[in-house]
């Protein structure tokens, strides 16, 4: 979608697929944290979802709820600044990084610090939106720091009728409807430039 001042997003909905799960929050336990890094296929998973984001994230990007950094390894950026609520998964995610990549702790549900800085590029968020019980802003909060003509890219899961005690297990409030991400999107001043369904096999697998 693009910024009603000339930013655009784009927003994929799909399912999490047989080769992965959608990123435990910091809600959940260290331990149980560690234990999704040994779930086969993750890596897997990040790559598809860098790969389908690729065309449209591109210099200055921020990176919004990174969890333990399996998208973050796959982004391609000129400076990339990763976020997230808990300081232990930065603390993870910095071996990850290269020198023109930091870390700064940020809550979506709160204003953006000041060393975050605006102006960006792209910014991007995969399997965050959903665990939010303010989605909408969460979504405006982000929009707000890309530069006119710049790109929201996130990755939610689809269909509300799948919601099922797995999502609940790992911290998703909802599922979107197409409908639903074209509101929640708009509200944050973005107009859609791609809203595609992807993985539709995948739900096939979540039950």
């Amino acid at each position: 979608m693009r910024r009603a001042d000339g930013g655009e997003a784009r927003q994929a909905w799909g399912l999490p697929g047989l080769l992965g799960l959608p990123e435990m929050h910091e809600h959940q336990a260290s331990d149980e944290i560690l234990a999704l890094r040994t779930v086969g296929g993750l890596d897997n998973y990040a790559r598809w979802t860098a790969w389908f984001f690729k065309k449209h994230v591109r210099g200055r990007v921020l990176e919004a709820g990174a969890g333990l950094g399996r998208l973050t390894a796959h982004l391609r950026a000129d400076e990339l600044v990763v976020t997230d609520a808990d300081e232990s998964k930065l603390r993870a995610v910095a071996p990850l990084l290269g020198p023109r990549a930091r870390t700064v702790r940020w809550d979506v549900l709160e204003e953006p610090p000041a060393e975050l800085g605006r102006g960006y590029d792209a910014v991007v968020s995969s399997n965050l939106l959903e665990h939010l019980d303010d989605d909408a802003g969460a979504a405006f909060r982000m929009a707000s720091l890309l530069r006119p003509g710049g790109r929201f890219a996130a990755f939610v899961p689809a269909h509300p009728g799948l919601y099922n005690p797995m999502d609940r297990a790992l911290g998703h409030r909802r599922r979107y409807t197409r409908g639903a991400v074209l509101r929640l999107l708009k509200a944050a001043g973005l107009r859609p430039v791609v809203v595609r369904e992807l993985n539709l096999i995948g739900g096939v697998a979540w039950f």
